[in-house]
């Protein structure tokens, strides 16, 4: 049922936002929001960078990362996952290993650190993405 023009009005709008069509006119740009994200991509390209994302629950951090790792450029080799409370060292130290070995031959004795190393040497821009990454265990940083 379409909108009213009286209910269109007072919604502060000049056509029905469900139209069968979807038009640029109703998809948000928030220029605030692409230029943290382009300043954020510009910092990740830099050595060993740390980015963090911070905000109050349901301010759109996890939202916001999943936009930046889409906005990074393809030569960047990113490896992203979800910290789930306590999450330990080894855990993440598989997911990285998991990710890596399908880029290079590695075998369980290689040191992560060595690891890391070798995919960076190759040029690649390494980027690990860790959503809720507060969640992890202190040593797994």
């Amino acid at each position: 049922m379409p909108l009213s023009p009286d209910c269109l009005a007072r919604l502060g709008l000049h056509r029905t936002p469900f139209a069968a069509a979807l038009t640029e006119e109703f998809v948000h740009v928030d220029p605030t929001r692409d230029d943290l994200l382009d300043q954020a991509s510009h910092a990740l390209a830099e050595p060993e960078a740390i980015v963090i994302l911070a905000g109050a629950s349901g301010a759109g951090r996890s939202t916001l990362l999943m936009r930046l790792l889409g906005w990074l450029p393809e030569h960047f080799d990113v490896i992203a996952f979800r910290a789930r409370s306590g999450t330990s060292f080894d855990a993440v130290d598989m997911t990285i290993r998991h990710h890596l070995q399908k880029s290079i031959v590695a075998t369980p004795s290689n040191a992560l650190s060595s690891l890391l190393a070798t995919r960076i040497r190759s040029g690649t821009v390494l980027v690990i993405a860790i959503d809720d990454a507060h969640l992890l265990e202190a040593s797994a940083l």
